[in-house]
């Protein structure tokens, strides 16, 4: 979104693909504990566990007695959409040049 904006030739083009960058940046935190359950959707290298060393991601936040929980529920298509996400918003960390504030470890 933030690149094609910026091709529109508009005239807040950079404005608004510092914008959407910054958004993404901001709904990448969700897979490391921005969510309302504050659990990691993502499961990197490290720690023990079921999942652990895995590069999982969970695609389910569940209520569990009026709380907010991860499913551990891990599919295939979870993990590529949501490892497709991450590798596409930390390119585009480096390729503008943003200064992030967390880093996916894959």
């Amino acid at each position: 979104m933030a690149e094609a904006y910026y091709l529109s030739d508009r005239t807040d083009k950079t404005a608004g693909r510092t914008k959407y960058l910054t958004y993404s940046e901001r709904v990448a935190t969700w897979f490391i504990g921005n969510n309302n359950a504050l659990a990691d959707m993502y499961d990197a290298k490290s720690g023990t566990g079921v999942y652990k060393a895995q590069g999982t991601v969970f695609d389910v936040i569940t209520i569990n007695g009026g709380i907010p929980v991860r499913n551990n529920d891990a599919e295939g298509e979870s993990s590529a959409e949501g490892l497709w996400a991450m590798i596409q918003i930390k390119k585009a960390i480096a390729q503008y040049g943003l200064t992030p504030s967390f880093s996916f470890d894959y």
